[in-house]
């Protein structure tokens, strides 16, 4: 707050308490010129030489004890330029001081110079000045003049005193004291002489008195009209007595307003955190009233009416009289309002560019769609605080909505809605799926009052929703999907910085889905490329490079857990024979029901059936140790036989036939899988 240059507080208790011209409180002119003349009304009454100017330095008023003390009836200075009563060698110095003044350098001058009586005597004079402005176009100069003279020689003051009775006995504050002083110096000339003494020294401390209260009431006009803070005053009972034009300005007050609960029927009035409401009673002033002391206290103000924001610093005092009874309270208001905007929109720049960020990173460290989708909701849901975050998708057809994703405030038992089908949601209809397509956002602060369904209303009231806020997911330009939050245990006013923030999220949101749906389709074409590099072509069981992966990779795995690994290698007996005597693509029927023979008998998910060779195949069996291995070989075998595909050429059947191999070994980092191969040859 600015600092003011004199004691401001006590200046308002010394008026309280000191000043007999005061105005009865309330009082209120109707115009600048009402004003005005009320002020030169008072200076003809004032004690002293007191004159008014105007801006061409011309007497406009003249207190009456000025003018006769001077040797003048009031009338014959009005008009006339301050220069008429001024000593000629004091001219320069009396403008000098005047022009500062008119310039608004200084609020208050002081000097000391000459003035002339009628009679021509000079009166060496100490001069108080002040610009008093009603408004820009009406500024009068006010000017209190002591007769120094009478400080040093106060018995002076009996002479000048019976010169001025002489014109009409017109003393404002000494003729009751000068008729008494009289009546007591015809009884005793020693006491006359006593009494004259301490009336002059009193009315010379009164005449000080009133003067510095004269000249502390201008000082303080030309400070209130021209400080850039405001200044309001208020009685006990928290009526409106003043207010400077920067108070008005600040606060919007009128005439309409007469008390501070008149007031606040207008005004929301927040403590520092905007959250917490000041009433009526715990405003800084109402409370400066009753006697507290406030320093520097912020207050943000909002008009329930319209977009009017306002941030204050506000000092408070009490008014106290000369019994120190509270008459009112003061309060000086800084305008802290752009400070503050600037300080909550690089918080709110901040703390959005930080939860960006993070929320990003971490959107896009997930490459399996359901786990982004699961980050999503939980994230979204622990950033805006809300109790429920869903991901609907929109299925094929483009009129249902499933939830796919759900995220819960555990704090609290909601009902779950996960896996719900929504048909006639609002949200899978115009006009709400053109906005969504569009990318905007749908908030609602109250669901009954939303432009939804009936339906929707009552669904959603049911699960117990009060607030509601819906983001659209896009992908190439078509609706993906929608995430919705939702706030339950009371009703939410979803504030711009969080629909901003849902905005450019709902961007990162979209590339995060489509990445995820790239990787999907990536990782299902890497899937068919390895299965397509390790499957035989022709009976579809795998090859011979899957084979020999497999078993090195069994093979190490079952020398660490020293357990026995088995091989069965099968050989179609005469198989050349029955190419030469059926053609070659019945020799590739009868592989292809020897394979499927083969893998219908070979049952575990561990077990491996491959295409060894051109009529060769093979079948790993890990944890398999030699007697079961040599089972399975002899029902694979009965098994082929039970095909009975004819084979005229073959010299030991009629029909096809195996030689099967059996082989059994505890791997070892000693051995290789070379050996077991060989034992089956």
């Amino acid at each position: 707050m600015n600092a003011l240059p004199f004691d401001f507080y006590r200046l308002f208790n010394d008026l309280a308490v000191k000043s007999p011209w005061t105005l009865p409180v309330g009082t209120q002119f109707s115009s600048d010129r009402e004003a005005f003349v009320s002020a030169l009304n008072v200076c003809k009454q004032l004690p002293g030489i007191c004159l008014n100017l105007n801006k061409n330095r011309e007497i406009l008023a003249i207190s009456d004890f000025g003018a006769h003390y001077l040797g003048y009836e009031a009338s014959e200075l009005v008009g006339k330029s301050i220069d008429f009563i001024v000593a000629a060698a004091d001219l320069d110095t009396y403008h000098q001081k005047l022009d500062l003044l008119e310039r608004k350098q200084t609020a208050v001058q002081d000097w000391v110079g000459q003035q002339v009586c009628k009679d021509g005597k000079p009166i060496l004079v100490k001069i108080s000045g002040s610009l008093i402005t009603y408004s820009e176009a009406l500024k009068t100069l006010f000017l209190i003049c002591q007769d120094i003279d009478l400080y040093l020689n106060p018995l002076n003051l009996e002479e000048r005193l019976d010169a001025k009775t002489q014109i009409g006995n017109r003393t404002l504050l000494f003729s009751d004291e000068i008729q008494l002083r009289d009546e007591q110096l015809k009884q005793d000339n020693h006491k006359r002489h006593n009494h004259e003494v301490l009336l002059s020294q009193q009315a010379a401390q009164l005449a000080d008195s009133q003067l510095a209260l004269i000249n502390q009431m201008s000082i303080l006009q030309s400070i209130l009209d021209s400080i850039g803070d405001g200044v309001i005053v208020v009685d006990r009972q928290g009526r409106f007595l003043l207010f400077n034009p920067a108070a008005r300005q600040m606060m919007a007050q009128g005439s309409v307003y007469k008390t501070i609960a008149e007031w606040t029927t207008d005004y929301e009035c927040y403590y520092s955190n905007g959250i917490t409401r000041y009433t009526c009673e715990t405003l800084p002033l109402t409370r400066a009233a009753q006697g507290e002391e406030i320093e520097r206290e912020e207050i943000y103000l909002r008009h329930r009416h319209s977009s009017r924001e306002l941030w204050l610093s506000v000092s408070a005092r009490p008014i106290r009289n000369a019994q120190e009874d509270i008459r009112g309270g003061v309060a000086v208001l800084h305008n802290i309002t752009e400070r503050k905007q600037a300080e909550i929109a690089l918080q709110q720049l901040f703390q959005r560019e930080r939860l960006l960020g993070l929320l990003t990173r971490n959107l896009h460290r997930s490459l399996e769609l359901q786990d982004l989708l699961k980050n999503i909701v939980d994230e979204i849901r622990q950033l805006l605080n809300c109790d429920r975050a869903l991901i609907y998708r929109f299925q094929p057809s483009g009129k249902d909505a499933l939830i796919v994703e759900e995220s819960l405030n555990t704090r609290a038992s909601y009902l779950p809605l996960r896996d719900w089908k929504v048909r006639h949601l609002s949200f899978t209809e115009p006009p709400l799926i053109e906005q969504f397509c569009q990318g905007r956002l749908l908030a609602c602060d109250d669901i009954q009052t939303a432009n939804l369904h009936k339906a929707d209303i009552e669904l959603l009231k049911a699960v117990g929703v009060k607030s509601l806020l819906v983001v659209p997911i896009l992908q190439a330009e078509k609706l993906w999907g929608l995430l919705v939050m939702h706030q339950c245990n009371q009703m939410r006013q979803w504030q711009p910085i969080e629909v901003d923030l849902m905005e450019q999220l709902a961007t990162q949101i979209n590339l995060a889905i489509q990445q995820a749906e790239l990787y999907y389709q990536l990782a299902q074409a890497n899937a068919e490329l390895q299965t397509l590099a390790s499957i035989d072509g022709l009976t579809q069981i795998a090859n011979r490079r899957r084979f020999d992966e497999y078993l090195t990779q069994e093979w190490r795995r079952l020398s660490r857990e020293k357990a026995p690994l088995s091989l069965i290698i099968c050989d179609i007996d005469y198989f050349k024979a029955y190419n030469d005597t059926y053609g070659h693509q019945a020799g590739d029927a009868c592989l292809k029901q020897v394979a499927s023979t083969i893998r219908s008998v070979v049952k575990r998910p561990a077990d491996l059936v491959a295409r060894y060779g051109g009529e060769e195949f093979a079948v790993i069996l890990p944890n398999t140790s030699l007697d079961g291995a040599v089972l399975l070989a002899e029902s694979i075998r009965y098994q082929v036989k039970t095909l009975r595909i004819k084979h005229r050429s073959s010299a030991i059947n009629q029909y096809i036939t195996l030689s099967l191999g059996v082989a059994s070994l505890t791997p070892s980092m000693k051995a290789t899988p070379s050996q077991l191969i060989a034992i089956c040859g």
